[in-house]
């Protein structure tokens, strides 16, 4: 495998930087989020269904939007997936332990987990009882070691309250640094990294900037700083720190949103219902970037997989 180019770290992204550290952190099979996402979001990544970038209006499709109300799109939202039943849950859960007795118990989950999408014994469509959404911001530091493009202390707030009024079950305002990768001299490139990352969370949260957080909030926030490393981008090394300022509460807007919830679901079994039982995880909800053709599809695990009906790619 070729060393990465520095042209493609999320740092060195514009106008793409937040798209670009989606597909790379929440749709990676081997995510680096599920200490922060499990047990917060409920979201064991990376066996889930997650949709990405979905504009709120065809999530809505169906439901009679208020003018100037969710015009925007939702960065993350989706699920673990579920065994069919939890009866066969468990009889899978003990073929591992008989078959590797001496497995820590959460990898005889997992390896349980494994073998029963192999055999399509996970419940599709999943189950849209529960569904957890994110929005996401993305700031950098750079090789000198100031702050980029974080915004201001109220960032994202306004966006992460509009997904609460949508009705989903909990919601995080998940607020991203990744540090620009730098030459480690003499150094350990990982070390390094983590130090770069420690120093990027504690700019982030000084006083002078800080994220705003209060006890009222319907929604989580959590930060998260990456310290990447040359030659490997962001998803395949380096370093992941992350500290939950507020955990997400319960929504408390679901029971008074319960027709946009309604919509929301109604949309999102429309689309897994034309798709086959996965077969890859996790398995993601894509937005065509064409609004002319306006389709939503489900991907295996192809976070860039484009459209089938237009052939475009996705948001």
């Amino acid at each position: 495998m070729e060393p990465a180019d520095r042209k493609d770290y999320i740092s060195a992204q514009e106008q793409n930087r937040e798209s670009v550290l989606i597909r790379r952190f929440f749709a990676d099979r081997g995510s680096h989020l599920t200490h922060w996402f499990w047990p917060a979001l409920r979201w064991s990544l990376p066996v889930v269904w997650l949709g990405l970038r979905i504009p709120h209006e065809r999530l809505l499709r169906g439901y009679a939007r208020p003018p100037k109300k969710f015009l925007g799109d939702v960065d993350v939202l989706g699920a673990s997936l579920r065994a069919s039943s939890q009866d066969e849950y468990r009889s899978y859960v003990t073929r591992v332990r008989e078959l590797a007795p001496e497995a820590h118990p959460t990898q005889v989950e997992w390896f349980a987990t494994l073998d029963m999408i192999a055999e399509r014994k996970a419940r599709w469509p999943p189950d849209l009882s529960y569904i957890a959404a994110a929005e996401v911001k993305a700031a950098y530091y750079n090789a000198a070691g100031d702050l980029k493009a974080a915004g201001d202390k109220y960032n994202g707030r306004a966006q992460a309250a509009e997904l609460c009024k949508m009705g989903f079950d909990r919601v995080a305002l998940a607020r991203f640094v990744v540090t620009e990768p730098v030459d480690p001299q003499n150094h350990h490139p990982w070390m390094v990294a983590s130090s770069r990352s420690s120093r990027a969370m504690d700019d982030y949260l000084d006083e002078t900037k800080g994220i705003s957080v209060t006890k009222d909030d319907p929604f989580g926030t959590v930060l998260i700083s990456s310290g990447a490393v040359l030659g490997k981008l962001e998803h395949m090394a380096g370093s992941t720190g992350g500290e939950w300022l507020r955990e997400p509460p319960e929504n408390p807007h679901r029971a008074q949103a319960a027709e946009l919830r309604q919509a929301v679901e109604a949309n999102l079994l429309e689309v897994m219902s034309r798709h086959p039982f996965p077969r890859t995880f996790p398995v993601l909800i894509l937005a065509c970037s064409d609004d002319r053709c306006g389709l939503l599809y489900v991907s295996g695990a192809d976070p860039a997989a484009v459209c089938p009906d237009c052939r475009k790619p996705p948001r």
